[in-house]
């Protein structure tokens, strides 16, 4: 992502023509990116047609990691996942 100066897009082309393992490098590239710069970062469309062609729904499979995570009590640093996903305290 540093590499692609942000663009979430960029980093996973980039991990895409790099060959060899590229669905992987791509997933771990996007997931790294979703984590850092929220839905937001991907195109709406792009996100549907991935979902639609794998099967998949997204936003539930992260709310329910996110939900494995608070449940368990771990922490970032000093934080708690909830003040993260909430805002509620300085990073």
């Amino acid at each position: 992502l540093l590499a692609a100066q942000g663009d979430p897009m960029r980093a996973l082309r980039w991990a895409t023509a790099m060959g060899g393992d590229t669905d992987t490098l791509a997933s771990m590239a996007g997931s790294l990116c979703g984590g850092l710069l929220g839905w937001g970062a991907f195109d709406p469309a792009l996100v549907a047609q991935v979902e639609l062609v794998n099967g998949l729904d997204l936003r539930r499979t992260a709310g329910e990691l996110v939900a494995l995570r608070t449940r368990h009590g771990l922490r970032v640093g000093n934080r708690t996942m909830d003040q993260i996903m909430t805002g509620s305290s300085p990073c």
